[in-house]
């Protein structure tokens, strides 16, 4: 058995399709990517294609949109460990700390409702205070760019291009 990467497609002659690269892969190529996601519930078998073929979809099963955009518990916490425990908003623009607990590591730079995903490099912690003025004031012009400039002093190869959900890949 195979972890099976959620941005590795099988194709009809069994080879692999990455989304993220928008090419054909080997195994090897998946398992070095950053980009790497994986989803514990499924797993590669060595099986006929047709088993995967037909299967019924399962009621109230969230879309992969869904799934794309949400925060995993790891990221928030890695996340969290990156901006050190505390609100990157407090401590950039109003240049105060405020520690925050690991659960308020899930600001989206780019909104969910855009498209944003739930990546690590999309991702930033912040106050309940300041993650309201971000998401539903005119503030969020802003503290854009001072954000934008953290993400890229923590990701050299950030783009927001990366952070956007795509549905065809």
């Amino acid at each position: 058995m195979i972890r099976k990467c959620k941005n590795l497609k099988l194709k009809l002659n069994h080879t692999f399709y990455c989304k993220k690269y928008n090419k054909e892969i080997n195994i090897k190529e998946c398992s070095c990517c950053k980009y790497k996601q994986y989803d514990y519930n499924k797993a590669l078998y060595k099986t006929p294609l047709k088993s995967y073929q037909n299967k019924p979809n399962k009621k109230n099963k969230p879309s992969d949109r869904t799934i794309a955009l949400s925060i995993p518990k790891n990221v928030k916490l890695k996340v969290w460990d990156r901006d050190n425990h505390v609100c990157i908003i407090c401590m950039l623009y109003y240049s105060k700390i405020t520690y925050v607990p690991w659960n308020y590591s899930n600001s989206h730079y780019i909104k969910r409702s855009h498209g944003g995903l739930g990546i690590e490099e999309n991702i930033f912690t912040a106050c309940l205070e300041c993650h309201n003025k971000f998401d539903n004031t005119n503030e969020r012009k802003n503290i854009l760019p001072i954000i934008k400039n953290y993400l890229i002093s923590k990701y050299y190869y950030w783009n927001e291009d990366i952070l956007i959900y795509k549905k065809h890949n």
